[in-house]
């Protein structure tokens, strides 16, 4: 589990999206959250960190303008520690998909309960194996 002091990045275009998850964090407990809204903002803070983000919250729609690949970019970042990608369309409806340190989900919006689970089930000291999770 990820400690209170982690840092959070929360990645979509729509500001609303962003203070929405940034609230729900907040009231969860977490305050060392950056939000950004392009791209360009989400490269230079990862690439320039001086520590690596604890959490990426990235919408996959964020991603449809320049060949920006969601998955890839997480899996190959050493400064994203874990990372949800939500919004996804290719997947079976309310289904969750774990790949190394990349948890995706259907999800148009990332709700309090999901939000608790991803941070739950972060723990960066245990090694992952990829899951997959179907609604019953």
């Amino acid at each position: 589990m990820i400690h209170k002091s982690s840092r959070i990045l929360i990645a979509d275009e729509q500001h609303f999206f962003r203070l929405r998850i940034e609230r729900v964090l907040n009231q969860l407990g977490y305050h060392r959250i950056a939000p950004v809204q392009s791209i360009t903002e989400l490269r230079r803070l990862v690439d320039y960190a001086y520590a690596p983000f604890d959490v990426l919250i990235l919408n996959e729609k964020f991603s449809n303008q320049n060949s920006f690949a969601p998955l890839a970019f997480c899996l190959d970042s050493p400064q994203i520690l874990s990372a949800l990608i939500y919004g996804s369309e290719k997947l079976v409806a309310g289904s969750v998909i774990r790949c190394g340190k990349v948890t995706i989900c259907d999800a148009t919006f990332v709700d309090r309960a999901e939000l608790q689970w991803i941070i739950s089930s972060t723990d960066n000291s245990i090694p992952v194996q990829d899951t997959v999770r179907y609604p019953y």
